[in-house]
């Protein structure tokens, strides 16, 4: 599967998981580091470099969103493995 259908099916899961996805130019802000997740606000967030590649957009949410339990919400199983291998 290609690394922006394995994005997309992330997003996705993570607006069905309330957690807010935002893609932020952080090199310009003088930030090092490629993302992440807070909570800000009561609300779950994941923050991550716009610079990035796909791939690396994926790692990064596949790690955040590993944490979640997501046994009730369907996803691709290529897309739950990625999920699992990163627990």
């Amino acid at each position: 599967m290609k690394q922006e259908i394995v994005l997309h099916h992330l997003e996705e899961l993570a607006e069905r998981l309330s957690v807010e996805i935002s893609y932020e130019d952080l090199k310009k802000e003088g930030i090092s580091f490629k993302g992440g997740s807070c909570k800000i606000k009561g609300k779950e967030r994941i923050i991550i470099s716009r610079n990035l590649t796909a791939a690396e957009k994926v790692d990064i949410l596949a790690i955040e969103l590993s944490r979640y339990d997501i046994e009730s919400v369907y996803i691709p199983p290529a897309v739950k493995e990625l999920l699992v291998s990163k627990k």
